[in-house]
């Protein structure tokens, strides 16, 4: 059986989180940590994001990740579904 993707409306807070990063002026490369912190998840739900593709990030040494603020950005723009950014 085939999965369908759905596409789900924006959330409301969206533009209030993309709003904050870009005010924010963070760092290129942001840890897992921080990006739960701003967008109110679990840090568990950011690395399964990673893990599936929906958030672009690097791996730092063996068991680092940082993700990218300009592919989080851009994964909130697009309503925070599917693949964000090619780096």
């Amino acid at each position: 059986m085939k999965h369908r993707q759905y596409s789900l409306p924006a959330h409301p807070d969206i533009e209030s989180h993309i709003r904050i990063i870009e005010e924010q002026k963070l760092a290129p490369l942001l840890a897992p940590g921080r990006v739960a912190r701003l967008l109110d998840l679990d840090r568990r739900r950011v690395y399964e994001l990673v893990a599936v593709g929906e958030l672009p990030a690097i791996r730092t040494g063996v068991r680092g990740i940082r993700i990218y603020r300009d592919g989080l950005i851009a994964w909130l723009r697009k309503g925070g579904s599917g693949p964000g950014y090619e780096a």
